[in-house]
């Protein structure tokens, strides 16, 4: 019996009816897959009757990762009550302590196959056998260490991978997760949510129910979307809410043209040093990779600009204009030329020019959401959306999702532009946008004084 026969007879012998939402978790083909609860949407057991396909794989393994053993067990009690109604449970294998990892085989066929818990908090407990699946519960409460550790341990036996939680905020890897696979994606993942009223057993109204309709009425519409809705609401104060991984992430084969050269854009300050390789086709821009370092000097920097695979293309540049400044005895402009020199490799054409922020920020805006139109900016999908424990960006993607303006104190006067953070690769962005582009602000018309008389 094939995995997908066996899910639907257990399906059956259960009575399981999933709504839409999870039906279209169910059916997706994808190896990596996230699945997003509203409070009592039922994503637990979602993520269980999932786990049933997998259970055919003679002599096989399979994970339920929790923050700690606890937090893992509903759904292996959803797997261990199915089985054991039909029948399937090899009494002799059943390890179920009060504390502590939990097992059981089903028996049904040869090898059989066995469920069990881990605590992530556990490293020990992730080090063992390599599984046939890893199924990660209440994923948003565990690191993002542990995440890697699950895939380290999926990638022997190209095995799937399923996380399931609810949001606990709006921030963090998971809720960055379930944005990044919402979009193309290197690791082909895909995210789902199963909002709360998907659970008609609970919520016979579905959306409209009066239940659901009376916590909407007294919930901000962001945080009901996220704790019902099981969607992550952007974080507020970003400076760029235009950006959506859906409308400006593609991936390398449909951003890339052979035909046409690249072009370096450089902001090269020391606590984080950020080039973008941009291709313009016509008015788009794309950003096809990035080199992006912090606490280097360009001596750092220009060895991993050359490897790149488009460096032989590069032949035109933009950077800051504090290039020509001599920081020492020699400036980024005097250091890039010798170093390429000593590489044997050509040289940058650069353009310079004075751009305020104010104005690139603009360019940024506009290309992100022209009016009436397709965006006019897109960016490779594989490039770096990661913040450290700290908030600091490791790519232009992660200055998207945390360039911020400064919150809003009661009796402090306002800050006129955004905290001064992950804004490096953003600033080449706009430069680049700028020098090639011109200016986006809109001037005032001028309007002439009206004499008016005392007279009438």
């Amino acid at each position: 019996m094939e995995g997908e026969d066996f899910r639907l007879l257990v399906w059956k012998a259960t009575g399981y009816e999933p709504s839409e939402e999870q039906e279209e978790f169910h059916n997706s083909g994808a190896r990596f897959r996230l699945v997003a609860g509203g409070i009592q949407g039922g994503k637990s057991y979602s993520a269980a009757m999932e786990c049933h396909r997998y259970s055919v794989t003679p002599g096989g393994l399979g994970w339920l990762v929790g923050p700690d053993y606890e937090q893992a067990r509903p759904e292996f009690d959803y797997l261990f009550q199915s089985y054991k109604d039909m029948g399937l449970i090899d009494d002799g294998s059943v390890s179920y302590p009060s504390r502590g990892s939990c097992k059981f085989r089903i028996n049904w066929r040869e090898g059989g196959f066995t469920w069990l818990t881990k605590s992530s908090s556990d490293a020990i407990s992730l080090a063992s056998y390599a599984p046939d699946v890893v199924v990660m519960c209440e994923a948003a409460q565990q690191t993002h260490e542990a995440f890697m550790k699950c895939l380290e341990r999926v990638a022997r036996k190209g095995a799937p991978l399923i996380l399931s939680g609810t949001f606990e905020n709006s921030i963090g890897w998971y809720a960055d997760l379930w944005e990044r696979w919402q979009a193309v994606n290197p690791e082909e993942g895909k995210s789902f949510s199963v909002p709360t009223w998907s659970n008609l057993a609970k919520f016979p109204g579905g959306r409209d129910d009066p239940n659901i309709k009376a916590i909407e009425a007294t919930m901000p519409p962001d945080l009901f979307q996220e704790r019902f809705g099981g969607i992550p609401c952007k974080p507020k104060g970003l400076v760029f809410p235009q950006f959506d991984r859906k409308r400006h992430l593609k991936r390398m084969d449909d951003l890339y043209d052979s035909e046409l050269p690249v072009e370096l854009w450089v902001d090269p300050a020391t606590h984080t040093y950020a080039c973008l390789f941009v291709q313009l086709h016509g008015q788009e821009v794309r950003i096809l990779d990035e080199v992006y370092e912090h606490n280097a000097i360009a001596q750092d920097v220009i060895p991993l600009v050359i490897e790149s695979r488009f460096w032989p293309y590069v032949k035109d540049g933009v950077i800051d204009i504090a290039a020509k400044q001599r920081q020492g005895n020699k400036s980024q402009l005097q250091v890039w030329e010798e170093e390429l020199k000593r590489y044997g490799v050509h040289g940058v054409r650069w353009k310079m020019n004075y751009i305020k922020e104010e104005i690139w920020r603009q360019a940024i805006t506009l290309r992100l959401k022209p009016p009436g139109r397709d965006p006019l900016l897109y960016f490779a999908d594989h490039l770096n959306s990661k913040l450290d424990s700290t908030g600091r960006s490791y790519g232009i993607l992660g200055e998207l999702l945390s360039y911020k303006w400064p919150q809003f104190v009661e009796g402090r006067s306002m800050v006129g532009r955004p905290v001064k953070q992950n804004e490096d690769a953003l600033s080449a962005l706009g430069y680049g946008l700028v020098s090639h582009f011109g200016a986006v602000l809109e001037k005032k018309k001028t309007q002439m004084a009206t004499a008016r008389s005392f007279w009438r």
